[in-house]
């Protein structure tokens, strides 16, 4: 029985800090606006009238937390980063910066794959930040939960430069040993 093969890329096609980073804050910005208009209609639906509001700054405040509303925004954030991203439709921060994500073998990520992806983002344990930051000295360009969730994000038309065996590559990183499967290039390619 064979190994398994993966491809890799050219480093130009892979997403660079300022796209990704650009991608991440566009997404963000359309995440809170829809957390802010879900919350507009959640409360209209769902909080009392007679609700005291709490004055900070002479501007009302909510004091009230709701776990249901707290588990909306969750779904709908699983929904945009985790079911739409890995799409051909995109987010809408992939589809202005022309970035798309994928797997170690170039296909569309599975949905375990990208849920993994998603609560380490939602969950932890990286900041992220710090998450964002690791891929600029890294090969591949990978986050951390990239390398976790076993994906690349790489630009809309990249075409793969090889191919190789997926092995397992271990880091040490602020106590936690992490092993990650990764494409091993050939000798002589970067």
């Amino acid at each position: 029985m064979g190994r398994e093969e993966g491809i890799y890329f050219d480093i130009k096609d892979y997403g660079s800090l300022v796209r990704r980073f650009s991608a991440i804050t566009i997404d963000m910005a359309f995440l809170l606006l829809l957390f802010i208009l879900a919350g507009a209609l959640w409360s209209l639906l769902f909080i009392p009238p007679d609700l005291d509001l709490a004055y900070y700054y002479g501007i009302k405040v909510f004091i009230y937390f709701e776990p249901e509303f707290f588990s909306l925004c969750l779904i709908l954030a699983y929904i945009y980063l985790a079911i739409l991203k890995p799409r051909p439709i995109r987010t809408i921060g992939y589809r202005l910066t022309g970035l798309k994500i994928i797997d170690l073998k170039g296909e569309q990520p599975s949905l375990l794959k990208m849920t993994w992806r998603f609560v380490l983002l939602a969950f932890g344990p990286f900041h992220l930040l710090f998450d964002i930051f690791w891929l600029g000295g890294d090969d591949n360009r990978q986050s951390l939960r990239d390398k976790l969730a076993g994906t690349y994000v790489i630009r809309k038309n990249a075409i793969p430069s090889g191919r190789g065996t997926i092995g397992y590559s271990q880091y040490g990183l602020f106590c936690y040993q992490l092993i990650f499967s990764e494409v091993m290039r050939k000798k002589g390619t970067g």
